[in-house]
């Protein structure tokens, strides 16, 4: 008795082949049993005798053939269980909701409905359970992501998966499945405050810690190691001052610290995580200098005049003086003064501005200079002090008349002098300097009886030495009275006069005798008659004087009673009337004119106190501006006018324009420039060239109007590139300021950059932008923008300008990779060499770099006990799947799995795609003969009566095949038969019949030699369609009517030998196929090598003493062929059927 077990949906069967010996005839059937697995052994299976309703006393007479197929039932007595009790998922919280995860299958012994059924999770919030159904009914099931997963909520997710069988009652098993959340960088690092302030004190010692600050970041790993780093708002001024440990967050003091350069310290601090796509958070710190008194206060002698005039009236500036003092508070308070014992005062003029004026009257006479100590002192505690000495001296003015040690001097004079005899020495004292004290003497002309004192005496201008002209006669002149002037040099010049007195002393030489003289007017009258009296003409400012000489002569002097004015009368006309004491008195008159010399008494004055005037800049050099014209109503010297700029203008002033001293013409002397200064301010003095000089100011503000002359400027303060392409929007990657020197609508500025960007400018404070992310960003769309920033100003015309910056986008792993289908079916032939390619399963990922780089994989999935991956391999580099093993349509017809591919980035993106996997059958499987039974290479015996009928069945031949169903259609012919005449065999069933009466001229045995052949109509047929859809209608329904008729008549061997493969059949019936696969029987394998090729078999060993072989050659062909068309080989073609039949 011979066994085969199959495993065919989970039952297990049992072929029994059961044969029994009749004498007369041969009976063939098939039963089927079924019984519980567990059964024990010697237990009864079934009564074939009664089933069959058979007297067991007749089974010995006869031969019978029983098929019985024992069917082995399963029982539930197995329950579930997991090849691992603990399964770890590690699963990112970025996963969306909807991900799937496979998880392993759960293992049950039992088939059919016992087996897997079903799957539970325990419950959860998170995830959830989708149960699917492989093609051979397995249960497996994936985890799916129901809602987002936080890892700082919670890390770890402890789940139970139930598996549940189909039995009655349910066994379940169980295993716990660990879900570790990994972390993805999702939370940005904080700050404890978002601002803080700090006080630090100047000069304090490089190193020293001013601050530590501290962010904290909730994720972990390298997500939550932070990085500290200055913000692009940070100026490098203060980065150069404070250094900053990026890995602990301190700040501490790396140049000298100085309050005076800067009081405060503004910067913004960013901690960044080291994750792959970090994230920030930011604060802002202020560092407060705290001041130290550690600066002198300073005096700077912003202008001095000296020398300056004595004659400088009080409250004239002559020094301006600036004071600073660059600590803070008290420390930088200051106080200025000057020694009290001095004509001067200060007078602060503005902040820290201070005026030297003069307080009192100057006297060059009495104090020539002055050493002023400026000394400057502040409050702090100790104070800290300056000081400067500036030595101011002054001019001489001539302030100071001539003195004459005397005021009247009588001099005697012996008459009968020698002319030019020395009658005195009249020296006067000047105390001025220079020309001002140098004095010239002259003899005030007088007229003593019509004769000029000059003629009578002569004085030596330089020495005052008076001298006798002539010889005096006492007895004509008694004596003279006249007046001597001493002059000094100085502008104007300065005198004073004394009176003289000659006395002219008699000698004894003449007789006496009686002489009138006379005074001033002369009258030859005498005595009472002579001269008595003056009368001067009505007039405001002069009046007379008559004074009596020694002799009673009457002479006058004019007297001045009030101030002349030369701006009012120039001259004044006066009548002089002398009066005699006659009766009646006669009178004689003079005229006298006096005219009035022109004083230095009118300062020049402007016809306004201030201008204002607009120029335009970029003016010619040489345009007037503006003529100035100052005027003074004195005359001569006096009025000419200079004009001049004062102290206050300043030298930037004077150097860009040019005042003509002489007539006020102010004109540009360099190119103006409205960007530099909008606004020029002057002080223009207009002195006069009178000795003692006065002057008028005016002030005079030039306003520049500005042109367009000035493209707008662009100044990147900053710019990130390259950045990552998932920059959240809103983020800054770029700080510009703009800059226009012009003004008004010159000089406002529009920034714009190109519209179909995702970037945008937000405008930040005045003229500083920022540009930042405004739409998602995709390296794999665009890699990189060239921005170009342009400013253009509201002028007419607009001017304008740009830069263009180029912005690199990095890669991020934001792609997952793509495979062109969501669905691979691969048929793959059977009998497949191992290692032999499958397929290629080329996924695409746009990103870059460890980002693009896939590595594949197959997703573990069990099937009947055994993984994909010891039936599959895929090149984890280029996807290209392959066969590990030779499959074999009879025992796997297909699998269906999942290939993952996974990309290198970090976090790692994947996906799957669902690969169906088809065993394509082949034509592999030789036709075998089960029944009759007979042993391999023997006859089957069958006797029958001559007697039989014609159409009486003899035997009827079944044969099966493995193959598929197109490849295991039989057919069977004669191969050999003794009376082609005699009998017939149906192709489809095999059966042996009768085609006549037997008579006695047959012979008594004949030999039958029955072949099955495999057969399909529609392989051929398959062909001919396909060649005929590209013909006409109708000669395609010809071709299929042939064809179908040719393909109905009995099929014919072919005459040429088509390619062959070798087969080997022992009587074991166990098969030799192609040398390149593995035999059904290693046993087989070691003796026989099939060559297919060469259409050789060679044995590789020596055969077994009393073993038989049948080896036959196996046409091959693409489709499926006739397995019984032999090739040219001496060895014997597929397993026949030979029938001997005996006849009686």
């Amino acid at each position: 008795m011979d066994f085969k077990l199959c495993h065919r949906s989970g039952v297990r069967y049992v072929s029994m082949l059961i044969f029994f010996c009749v004498a007369v005839s041969v009976i063939s059937a098939v039963t089927h049993y079924s019984i519980p697995e567990e059964m024990e052994q010697g237990s009864v299976v079934a009564n074939l005798a009664l089933d069959l309703g058979l007297d067991a006393k007749s089974l010995g007479r006869r031969n019978m053939r029983l098929d019985v197929i024992v069917e082995i039932m399963d029982i539930n007595d197995n329950a579930p269980f997991f090849r691992r009790d603990t399964m770890h998922l590690d699963i990112s919280e970025s996963t969306s909701p909807g991900e799937r995860f496979s998880l392993p299958n759960a293992v049950d012994p039992d088939f059919g409905s016992n087996s897997v059924k079903n799957y539970h999770l325990s419950k959860n919030q998170h995830f959830a359970l989708e149960i699917q159904t492989g093609r051979d009914g397995s249960k497996f099931a994936d985890l799916i992501v129901k809602t987002s997963l936080d890892r700082e909520k919670q890390a770890v997710h402890n789940l139970i998966l139930t598996a549940v069988d189909g039995g009655v009652p349910t066994r379940t098993g169980t295993a716990s499945i660990i879900v570790r959340v990994l972390d993805v960088n999702d939370n940005a690092p904080s700050f404890e405050k978002e601002k803080y302030v700090v006080d630090v004190m100047e000069n304090s010692p490089v190193g020293s810690l001013v601050i530590k600050l501290n962010a904290t970041d909730l994720d972990e790993g390298s997500n939550s190691e932070i990085v500290y780093s200055y913000s692009l708002y940070t100026s490098e001024r203060t980065q150069n001052m404070f250094n900053l440990n990026p890995e602990n967050g301190e700040i501490r003091v790396k140049e000298m610290i100085n309050y005076e350069d800067l009081k405060l310290y503004e910067m913004e601090i960013i901690a960044s995580d080291k994750g792959p796509n970090s994230v920030s958070g930011q604060c802002k710190l202020t560092i407060q200098v705290t001041d130290m008194n550690d600066n002198h206060p300073e005096i700077s002698i912003k202008s001095f005049q000296s020398p300056i005039k004595e004659d400088t009236p009080t409250d004239t500036v002559i020094a301006v003086v600036s004071v600073s003092d660059k600590d803070s508070g008290d420390n930088g308070i200051v106080d200025l003064h000057i020694p009290d014992n001095m004509p001067f005062k200060l007078r602060e003029s503005s902040d820290n501005y201070y005026e030297l004026v003069v307080s009192e009257p100057l006297d060059r006479e009495k104090v020539p200079e002055y050493d002023i100590t400026f000394t400057v002192t502040d409050r702090g505690s100790p104070p800290l002090s300056d000081n400067e000495t500036m030595t101011l001296e002054l001019l001489d003015v001539n302030d100071n008349v001539p003195q004459f040690p005397q005021s009247f001097y009588t001099i005697r004079v012996m008459e009968n002098n020698a002319p030019g005899a020395l009658l005195s020495s009249l020296t006067a004292f000047d105390p001025d300097l220079h020309e001002n004290q140098y004095l010239v003497y002259f003899i005030i002309e007088k007229e003593i009886a019509n004769t000029s004192m000059s003629m009578l005496f002569s004085i030596n201008p330089e020495n005052g030495n008076l001298y006798a002209l002539k010889t005096f006669d006492y007895e004509i002149e008694k004596e003279f009275l006249f007046h001597i002037e001493a002059r000094d040099s100085g502008s104007p010049p300065l005198s004073s006069n004394v009176t003289v007195h000659i006395i002219i002393v008699d000698q004894n030489d003449n007789a006496p005798v009686i002489v009138f003289s006379l005074n001033n007017a002369a009258d030859p009258d005498v005595g009472t008659n002579s001269v008595k009296n003056y009368h001067l003409s009505s007039s405001e400012h002069f009046s007379v004087e008559i004074q009596t000489g020694r002799d009673g002569t009457k002479f006058a002097d004019l007297i001045l009673k009030k101030p002349l004015d030369r701006e009012k009368q120039a001259v004044h006309n006066l009548i002089l009337t002398a009066v005699d004491g006659g009766v009646p008195a006669r009178t004689g008159t003079a005229s006298i004119i006096v005219r009035v010399l022109d004083v230095n008494d009118n300062a020049p004055s402007f016809e306004k106190a201030k201008y204002v005037v607009d120029v335009m800049e970029n003016s010619p050099i040489g345009s007037l501006v503006i003529k100035l014209n100052a005027t003074d109503l004195d005359e001569g010297s006096n009025s000419e006018i200079v004009y001049s700029y004062s102290l206050y203008t300043s030298e930037r002033t004077q150097k860009m324009f040019n005042l003509n001293p002489e007539n006020g013409e102010i004109r540009v002397k360099e190119m103006i420039n409205y960007e530099d200064l909008k606004l020029y301010e002057m002080e223009i003095i207009a002195s006069d060239k009178g000795p003692n000089s006065v002057s008028g100011q005016c002030k005079l503000t030039i306003q520049v109007t500005d042109m367009n002359d000035n493209h707008p400027e662009i100044s990147i303060k900053s710019f990130q590139s390259p950045i990552k392409e998932d920059t959240p929007t809103d983020t800054v990657i770029a700080v510009v300021s703009v800059s226009d020197k012009d003004s008004g609508d010159n000089g406002i500025v529009d920034l714009r950059i190109p519209d179909n960007m995702p970037f945008k400018l937000r405008e930040s404070s005045d003229n500083y932008y920022e540009l930042v992310v405004s739409e998602p960003l995709d390296r794999e769309k665009v890699p990189e923008y060239d921005i170009t920033f342009t400013v253009t100003d509201r002028g007419s015309p607009p001017l304008s300008d740009n830069e263009t910056m180029t912005l690199e986008l990095l890669d991020v792993n934001d792609n997952v990779p793509q495979f062109p289908q969501s669905f691979y079916t691969i048929r793959v032939m059977e009998n497949n060499a191992p290692g032999a390619l499958l397929s290629s399963l080329t996924a695409f990922d746009p990103d870059l770099h460890e980002n693009q780089y896939l590595v594949y994989f197959i997703i573990e999935k069990e099937i009947a006990n055994t993984s994909m991956s010891m039936l599959f391999s895929i090149n984890p580099e280029n996807g290209n799947l392959y066969a590990l093993k030779t499959f074999d349509y009879e025992i796997e017809k297909e699998f269906l799995f999942h290939i993952e591919a996974r990309d290198s980035g970090s976090p790692p993106l994947s996906s799957n795609v669902t690969v169906h996997i088809i065993i394509v059958d082949q034509n592999d499987n030789a036709p075998v003969i089960v029944s009759p039974w007979r042993a391999h290479g023997s006859v089957v015996e069958e006797k029958i009566p001559r007697s039989t009928d014609k159409g009486s069945l003899i035997a009827k031949v079944i044969a099966l095949d493995t193959d598929s169903v197109h490849n295991s259609r039989i057919t069977y012919q004669f191969l050999q038969v003794t009376d082609a005449t005699l009998f017939s065999l149906d192709q489809y069933n095999g059966e042996i019949r009768t085609m006549r009466m037997f008579s006695y001229r047959d012979p008594r045995h004949q030999r039958l030699v029955v072949e099955p052949l495999e057969y399909d109509i529609f392989s051929d047929i398959n062909l001919y369609l396909v060649i005929g859809l590209g013909s006409v209608s109708f000669l395609l329904l010809i071709t299929i009517l042939v064809t179908i008729v040719i393909k109905c008549q009995k099929p014919k061997p072919s005459k040429a030998a088509p390619p062959s493969r070798n087969s080997v059949i022992s009587e074991r019936n166990s098969t030799i196929a192609d040398s390149t696969l593995v035999s059904n029987d290693a046993y087989w394998y070691s003796l026989f090598l099939a060559e297919t090729r060469k259409g050789k078999l060679v044995v590789r060993q020596p055969l077994p003493k009393g073993s038989r072989y049948i080896v036959s050659s196996i046409p091959r062909g693409t489709g499926l062929t006739d397995t019984s068309d032999s090739a040219a080989s001496t060895l014997q073609v597929w397993e026949t059927f030979t029938f001997s039949i005996y006849l009686y």
